[in-house]
């Protein structure tokens, strides 16, 4: 009995052996470039798995896509429809499980001409996305584990942004109102401008630093904690609530009135503490940090 274990041990041994070589050697360096046919587009969607997207803008008349991994299969496909351009990751074939494989590697490169598109929607799981000096109407993503990285980037109506365990990043970014879900991925911004902001995590941190315009923001963490700091060089109107569990708030705000003020809340006004701009914070053990600097 020990040697047919023995056996089957080694028979094992040999075909993870097959797998890590082809992982490692077998598949080749694939990179294609693809320049997109003239059409007028207006939205994007995108699908992926496990694959990187970058998406920058730049002074080009066509969408230009690269994609590139070691593998020797397929990587994206697209097709276009009433104005929307579409893109797949292509489902491979293989061990994706293994620390080592390839189809971790693999990236999607996308470059579009300078313009204000009507939308972006994206899907993606492991992949990490990112985005560069895009114009839109509405940016709408879905994450799992990936990051989302956001540069120089305008969303003239809604940016809503939900991931799992995957971090959110931000710098310079303009919207007309946001909207950012997480589990136990941490949330960082910087220089944000734009409408309402609302925030909902589990376990993840929240930095949202230098913020524009105080158009209302409204935050729900469990044991994340929250750093919050404006730059308003003007004095403002409205109000700011904290209420949490066992979490502290430090406060450094020299415009703010405090109208209750207890051990794990608070309430305070700006100006004439006007209904439109609340500032409303709640956290279960998560602690505060706020400032107009």
């Amino acid at each position: 009995m020990k040697k047919i274990w023995t056996g089957i041990c080694l028979v094992l041994l040999v075909l993870l052996s097959g797998v890590v070589l082809y992982s490692l050697w077998g598949s080749q360096e694939v990179k294609a470039v693809t320049e997109y046919e003239k059409q007028e587009v207006e939205r994007i969607e995108i699908e992926v798995a496990s694959m990187d997207v970058d998406i920058q803008t730049a002074s080009v008349s066509d969408i230009e896509m690269s994609a590139e991994g070691k593998t020797d299969q397929p990587l994206f496909t697209y097709h276009y429809s009433e104005g929307t351009l579409h893109l797949e990751e292509e489902e491979r074939k293989g061990i994706r499980l293994l620390p080592f494989s390839p189809f971790k590697d693999a990236s999607l490169s996308i470059v579009l001409p300078k313009k204000k598109y009507e939308g972006l929607t994206m899907q993606a799981s492991s992949g990490d996305i990112r985005i560069e000096g895009l114009t839109a109407e509405t940016i709408h993503i879905e994450a799992s584990s990936g990051s989302v990285d956001m540069v120089d980037t305008e969303i003239q109506k809604t940016l809503a942004v939900e991931t799992s365990s995957g971090d959110v990043t931000g710098e310079a970014v303009t919207a007309g109102a946001r909207t950012y879900k997480t589990k136990s991925g941490s949330i960082r911004e910087e220089d944000a401008d734009g409408g309402k902001t609302t925030v909902d995590t589990t376990s993840g941190d929240l930095s949202l630093s230098g913020m524009q315009v105080l158009n209302g923001l409204e935050v729900e963490t469990n044991s994340g904690d929250v750093h919050v700091s404006y730059a308003l060089a003007a004095p403002q109107d409205g109000k700011v609530l904290f209420t949490s569990r066992s979490g502290d708030a430090v406060v450094n705000w020299e415009d703010l009135l405090y109208e209750t003020k207890k051990e794990h809340s608070f309430e305070a006004v700006l100006g004439d503490g006007t209904e439109e701009n609340i500032i409303r914070i709640a956290t279960q053990s998560g602690d505060l940090h706020l400032e107009n600097r």
